[in-house]
């Protein structure tokens, strides 16, 4: 009975992993869409296809942890894990398919910086995220969240200072007003995408007092 738990518990670092992997393919799809959003429509197909991917990662591993009596760490953190990877995904999908959406022709340099903050994030968890296999790796986790939070951060400026120069640019005509808006809420997206980074590097953090 105990050899029986020792394949499912590798299974979860294996789905967080893989969870991990398709989150900074998708930070890295939305990055390059946003610096070059030639060939919309094959970009916003990878995208789609990746969002999907996640998907079935985080049914695959809530429907394997409610059948599985004993796991790595808490259920609850696993779940919270999983599920906030696949938000970061989700918000990439979310703020790729606006453009199409919106007919927007020309990204803004604060889309391309919310783009390259993303990846960064995405890329920093996934390494952070492979660390959990080992107890002795996993008080390293500390130093790389604050990396997180310190990104964070910059995305917080980086939609003030785009949503205050918006307020604050002179008159405007119906168009300018409306596409402002529409970028608004790319920008909200965006930023929330940072706001779930943060919240898988809380819970790594969790996890270290816990467990390392």
């Amino acid at each position: 009975m105990r050899l029986s738990l020792i394949p499912e518990n590798r299974q979860f670092y294996d789905f967080i992993e893989n969870a991990a992997s398709n989150m900074l393919e998708s930070a890295r799809a939305l990055r390059g869409l946003l610096e070059d959003n030639s060939s919309l429509e094959g970009k916003l197909e990878r995208l789609h296809e990746l969002e999907h991917k996640g998907d079935e990662i985080t049914h695959t591993t809530l429907d394997t942890l409610n059948r599985t009596f004993v796991t790595p760490f808490d259920r609850e953190d696993i779940a919270f894990l999983i599920r906030r990877i696949d938000d970061v995904v989700d918000f990439a999908w979310a703020a790729a398919v606006r453009l199409q959406a919106y007919s927007i022709r020309e990204v803004t340099p604060t889309a391309m910086e919310f783009g390259r903050l993303i990846f960064q994030q995405a890329e920093i968890l996934a390494r952070a995220l492979c660390m959990l296999r080992s107890r002795g790796k996993m008080k390293e986790i500390l130093e790389i969240s604050r990396e997180i939070h310190d990104l964070e951060n910059k995305a917080d400026e980086v939609l003030r200072g785009a949503l205050a120069k918006r307020y604050d640019s002179g008159p405007h005509t119906i168009e300018s007003l409306i596409l402002g808006l529409k970028w608004s809420e790319i920008y909200t997206i965006l930023e929330k995408a940072t706001d779930r980074a943060e919240d898988i590097a809380d819970t790594l953090q969790a996890m270290v007092l816990k467990y390392g």
